[in-house]
């Protein structure tokens, strides 16, 4: 009998490790990842926000109002970012939510003006350009861009999770720490990769890769759009041509969720390439691996177009 009931209970503990885990969601993909990276082995976050929609605005299905209200712990980016999350999110209590915008370590920028895009990008960004964390207002919200900000990321999560399930804490530790080791290898190896890039300017869509830039010493030469909703006018568009000359930019990146009719219009009878770069993964399937996927496929991308080699 003894024995019988070892196996018994043998069988059940994976399941009542899932049972008794928080139930934990997501608001955006990339984020989504890292979340699942930390609780990889006792349990899945759940995604809120599909990569295919926009997560500034819009109404939430049921669905996922009924989700977001029924978790232990709501996981997003910020008001700035998640504007579709707010009205929801305000009926939770503080301890079952984390904005990564108010993320103690966090490493936060400003929103770049047009204009300024290109006399402050990559490394020659200033330190006073950037935001303290909790900042809510003129702050660029695409902080899951920076391998520095996703160990915070990873980390915060962790944090929540050992406290509030103190039976799983060695697995949460465990898979932050392998977690952390994994993100540094990476950045290392697409530092080595976009090393040769670094005086070479580019355009991007809209300046969403500031991040992105700061951590391997990129420049960008200016963005098509402020608002990647809105059609840039033609005023705009003959001071981003007289750009691509002054600063001898070789590609301009689109993004797959917009309109490249803006950008065709600008490289028409120039030898400027056009490459594709994706900050939420739209193609990629959600996951553990997703936020890693999603990051070398920047620097694939720019390292083909920028080198011309894709």
């Amino acid at each position: 009998m003894t024995r019988f009931l070892l196996t018994i209970l043998l069988v059940l503990a994976p399941f009542s490790i899932l049972t008794a885990a928080p139930r934990v969601a997501v608001s955006i993909a990339p984020v989504h990842s890292l979340v699942q990276g930390v609780m990889h082995g006792v349990a899945s976050a759940e995604l809120l926000l599909k990569s295919n929609r926009s997560p500034h605005s819009g109404s939430l299905p049921p669905s996922t109002v009924r989700s977001l209200l029924s978790a232990d712990l709501v996981v997003w980016v910020g008001p700035p970012l998640e504007g579709s999350l707010v009205k929801a999110l305000d009926a939770l209590e503080p301890d079952r939510k984390i904005s990564l915008l108010a993320a103690e370590g966090m490493e936060l920028r400003q929103i770049r003006p047009a204009s300024a895009v290109h006399e402050h990008g990559g490394h020659d960004q200033k330190d006073d350009e950037r935001v303290q964390p909790g900042s809510q207002t003129n702050v660029d919200p695409h902080i899951w861009l920076s391998s520095t900000n996703a160990s915070v990321i990873v980390n915060t999560v962790t944090q929540w999770l050992i406290e509030n399930d103190l039976s799983n804490a060695p697995h949460y530790q465990r898979n932050a720490q392998a977690l952390n080791k994994e993100i540094a290898s990476w950045r290392a190896k697409a530092k080595a990769e976009l090393a040769p890039l670094r005086d070479l300017k580019f355009m991007v869509f809209h300046d969403a890769y500031q991040y992105f830039e700061q951590d391997f010493g990129l420049t960008t030469s200016a963005s098509v759009t402020i608002d990647p909703e809105k059609t840039p006018g033609a005023k705009h568009l003959r001071e981003l041509r007289h750009r691509l000359q002054a600063d001898a930019v070789s590609c301009i990146f689109t993004e797959p969720q917009f309109s490249s009719d803006a950008v065709n219009i600008l490289v028409e009878d120039t030898d400027v390439r056009i490459g594709v770069l994706d900050p939420l993964g739209v193609a990629i399937v959600p996951g553990r691996e997703m936020w890693f996927r999603l990051m070398q496929d920047l620097v694939s991308e720019m390292v083909a177009c920028l080198t011309n080699t894709g």
